[in-house]
C-alpha cells in the first residue's frame, strides 16, 4: 500500500514564528487550509469543479493537534488521504512533518454542497464517477486510522 502522498511542502519563515519562538497557531491552520484546498484539487473536487459543477465542499468539523513544536527553518511536508466519505460527506486527515516525525494532525469533516446565486447553499450527493474516484483514492491509503482519529476534545465533567 502506498504512503499518502505529500501535497504541501515548505520551510518556516520568521513572520510565521510567535513571541514563544515557534510556529503560531494560526500559521498551522493556515498550512492545513492551503494543503486541503491543493488536496481538493488533485482529487477533482477543488476550484475547477465548483466552476463546472456549482457545487463544492463546505467544512462543517475540523481540529488541528499539535504534538511537537515547529522552530524557524524548519522544513515541513504535509500528506493527506481519505479516511472515510459517503455519499455526501468527505472525511480526511493530514499530517506535518518534520525530519520524518509527525508535527501536527488535522482531521477535517466536509460536506458535499450546491451552491445556488439566490439563496443559500444546499446539501448534495457526489455523482457516480466521483464516489467511485473517491473510492480507488480511499482504497489506495486504506491503513489503520493513527489513534487520534476521531478522539473526543476536552476535560471530563465532573
Amino acid at each position: 500500500m502506498a504512503p499518502p502522498p505529500t501535497i504541501l511542502e515548505l520551510t518556516v519563515t520568521p513572520d510565521m514564528i510567535d513571541y514563544n519562538g515557534h510556529l503560531t497557531e494560526p500559521v498551522y491552520y493556515r498550512i492545513f487550509t492551503d494543503a486541503m484546498t491543493k488536496f481538493l484539487e488533485d482529487i477533482e473536487i477543488g476550484s475547477t469543479h465548483r466552476l463546472q459543477t456549482g457545487r463544492t465542499v463546505y467544512s462543517v468539523e475540523g481540529r488541528i493537534l499539535f504534538f511537537r513544536e515547529v522552530k524557524e527553518g524548519a522544513a515541513l511536508s504535509v500528506t493527506g488521504r481519505i479516511l472515510a466519505f459517503d455519499g455526501k460527506r468527505l472525511h480526511t486527515c493530514f499530517e506535518m512533518s518534520h525530519a520524518g516525525a509527525r508535527i501536527s494532525a488535522y482531521e477535517n469533516v466536509s460536506l458535499y454542497v450546491e451552491q445556488k446565486p439566490d439563496s443559500a447553499p444546499s446539501v448534495a450527493t457526489f455523482d457516480a464517477a466521483t464516489q467511485a474516484r473517491l473510492e480507488r483514492l480511499r482504497a489506495d491509503h486504506d491503513e489503520e486510522w493513527p489513534a487520534f482519529i476521531g478522539r473526543p476534545t476536552g476535560l471530563s465533567r465532573r
